[in-house]
């Protein structure tokens, strides 16, 4: 249990952080590359049930800096998680 809630925060706090550099690398010569990032969507699905509409999507966009943070995260939140001790 403590492996994966430590795997999780970690997750979260590299990706924030690749957000970070990613926007920061943006505009920076040589490493305007970690800022580039890709888009996966689907398409906007309408349910029309006559009292009510739905519409449902789902939109996903990730810079190289954070698939690089994630995968340091997927490194570190083992090692970090064995150092810290409960109880």
């Amino acid at each position: 249990m403590k492996n994966k809630i430590v795997f999780v925060v970690t997750l979260i706090f590299f990706i924030i952080l690749g957000t970070f550099l990613g926007t920061i690398c943006d505009n920076t010569p040589y490493l305007e590359w970690l800022g580039k990032d890709f888009t996966f969507s689907t398409g906007v699905y309408d349910l029309n049930l006559h009292i009510m509409q739905i519409t449902l999507g789902l939109s996903v966009s990730i810079n190289l800096a954070q698939g690089l943070m994630m995968l340091l995260a997927l490194y570190v939140a083992p090692k970090l998680a064995a150092k810290i001790q409960l109880g």
